[in-house]
């Protein structure tokens, strides 16, 4: 009887890691970029990818690199900005976690973006990275707010 239940349950174990396994990979898609978006040919494979700018779309609390395809928020804002125009090249994308999440400022797949909003819920991350995290989130809400 014991060893029914040890089966069953290892069993539904499996299940469950193979259900997680294929939400992942389900959302872990992009898809094609939309026309309206916009497409910025990067790096030297010549990939397509998103154009962050949303064609100036963004708000005044973001800036835009142009040189990164990455869009800034908060403080990493001001010192993209200041480091651009002093140096005239791009500024490093910060190693936070939030930029981890948030490839070139804005999650490019809806996993990414879970992810994102589970970091920013968690009340042990850093304050600093919450706040971040909460303007990219508020950022993405208010541009697609604004499309429809």
């Amino acid at each position: 009887m014991q060893r029914n239940k040890k089966l069953a349950k290892k069993k539904a174990n499996r299940a469950k890691a193979a259900a997680a396994i294929a939400h992942r990979a389900q959302n872990n898609f992009s898809g094609r970029i939309p026309d309206g978006l916009g497409v910025k040919v990067w790096g030297p494979l010549n990939v397509e990818r998103l154009n962050s700018c949303f064609r100036g779309a963004l708000g005044p609390c973001c800036y835009y690199s142009s040189l990164t395809n990455t869009v800034f928020v908060g403080a990493d804002m001001n010192r993209a900005a200041a480091f651009k125009f002093s140096s005239g090249q791009s500024a490093k994308v910060p190693g936070t976690k939030v930029y981890q999440f948030a490839c070139r400022g804005f999650p490019g797949t809806p996993y990414k973006l879970e992810r994102l909003y589970k970091y920013y819920a968690n009340p042990h991350v850093p304050r600093r990275d919450r706040i971040v995290a909460y303007m990219l989130l508020s950022e993405l809400k208010d541009f697609t707010q604004r499309c429809d």
